[in-house]
């Protein structure tokens, strides 16, 4: 019973004092511009940005603190992780903590919101990548990019473009086609001069863009259309019905 009596005890302290490690900062504005006041630190630097976003946790998706379960004991302590902000400052975009220290200078054109672990930065028109550490992981050097999802990102080539690289920032493959759209059931379509294929989620191409219009697989299994008539093929791009039908079911309906 005592022992019952000690862990509650403890439990407690954590849940009263575990709670409030998050700063509260806001965002306020005056004549000059945006600024990110702490409201429990009057010695936070307090700049003037002309854009200031609100603060934010690199960690806070990891975090449920709105469904307890007796078994996940993350919102006991609610870590709240590093906390930053992307600011504007001199027509240029940086990120700053909850101190209001700069941790990104701003020197650049463009950051995006941190999107599974990166975000997405332009400088001197191109792109590139920081992680949620803050450090440059990919210079800017691409025409355009997209955000990461299963490790894989698309970005444009300097011969406008698209492909594919890796989280760790390994091209694998290199700019082929017009448009890549995103990922569904583990496969992404393409188009190149008004044509369309498949790739997969190695960025492996299993159908060269050669159909007037392909939809989105269901299950292992995608409705395809050449020349008005409409077939299927497999997940591995061999036509299991041939472009012959003057109607074929969406596979999803």
């Amino acid at each position: 019973m005592r022992k019952f009596l000690y862990l509650t005890t403890i439990l407690g302290l954590f849940i009263l004092n575990g709670c409030s490690t998050k700063k509260e900062a806001i965002v306020v504005s005056n004549d000059k511009g945006y600024i990110l006041y702490n409201l429990n630190d009057n010695n936070t630097e307090q700049n003037v940005y002309e854009q200031v976003y609100s603060l934010n946790s690199v960690d806070e998706n990891n975090i449920n603190t709105e469904h307890l379960h007796i078994l996940n004991f993350h919102w006991l302590h609610n870590h709240y992780g590093k906390l930053y902000s992307i600011v504007k400052k001199d027509g240029k975009y940086g990120i700053i903590n909850d101190e209001g220290k700069f941790i990104v200078k701003p020197t650049f054109e463009f950051i995006s919101k941190l999107y599974n672990d990166f975000f997405i930065i332009k400088e001197d028109g191109k792109y590139g990548y920081l992680n949620d550490d803050f450090k440059v992981v990919q210079k800017p050097i691409y025409l355009d990019a997209k955000e990461f999802s299963n490790g894989i990102a698309f970005v444009k080539f300097s011969n406008k473009k698209w492909g594919c690289i890796s989280d760790d920032m390994k091209v694998l493959l290199y700019g082929k086609f017009d448009g890549i759209f995103p990922f569904i059931n583990s496969f992404a379509r393409v188009i190149n001069d008004d044509k369309w294929g498949f790739i997969n989620s190695k960025c492996e191409i299993i159908v060269e863009p050669k159909y007037n219009y392909v939809n989105n697989f269901y299950g292992d299994t995608a409705k395809v259309l050449l020349n008005d008539k409409v077939g299927y093929i497999n997940n591995k791009g061999k036509e299991i019905v041939s472009t012959s039908l003057v109607y074929g079911q969406n596979l999803n309906e």
